[in-house]
């Protein structure tokens, strides 16, 4: 017999559906990062089937059972893709929702009262008790610029310039 401890999650399975929902009822703070996991697998999902539907249909093997074999072979990838860590959406909406539970329900659903005076807009100073706006450079950008410093300039040219906006050119 199989150790439910040890079973690989199966797409289809209704029954760990239910314990799921069960386990949430009665201890929700102990559920939310399966929940975010299955939210994560979902989310895979729909990314996998967007990408098939991008992708041409036809050709000699097309057929509606293909069709099915694939998407039930994508939800499974997709589950599984979550169990080992995904793409960092469960991590991010288990984060979110455990800062979340130390608020009082009424502190969140309550907005903080602004005066006409809390905020100046004679200055580019971001206001007290907030972070500035700033873009994270994403990962590729900085893989690649290290990678770059250690090539060779091309011909005729002295120096690099740095430009602070690399999108918008």
């Amino acid at each position: 017999m199989i150790e439910p401890s040890t079973a690989q999650a199966v797409y289809n399975d209704m029954g760990a559906l239910a314990d799921l929902r069960g386990r949430a009822r009665a201890n929700p703070n102990e559920a939310v990062e399966e929940v975010a996991q299955q939210f994560e697998a979902l989310f895979i999902q729909m990314m996998l089937k967007s990408m098939r539907d991008a992708v041409e249909d036809g050709g000699l093997f097309g057929s509606d059972q293909l069709d099915t074999y694939q998407q039930m072979a994508d939800q499974q990838t997709a589950l599984d893709m979550a169990s080992k860590g995904g793409i960092g959406l469960a991590e991010a909406l288990v984060a979110q929702l455990s800062r979340n539970q130390g608020a009082e329900p009424s502190d969140i659903n309550e907005a903080p009262t602004l005066n006409a005076q809390s905020f100046s807009l004679a200055t580019d100073a971001p206001p007290p008790g907030t972070k500035p706006l700033t873009p994270r450079e994403p990962a590729a950008v900085s893989i690649y610029r290290d990678a770059a410093k250690n090539l060779p300039l091309p011909k005729g040219t002295s120096t690099l310039v740095r430009r602070d906006d690399p999108i918008s050119e």
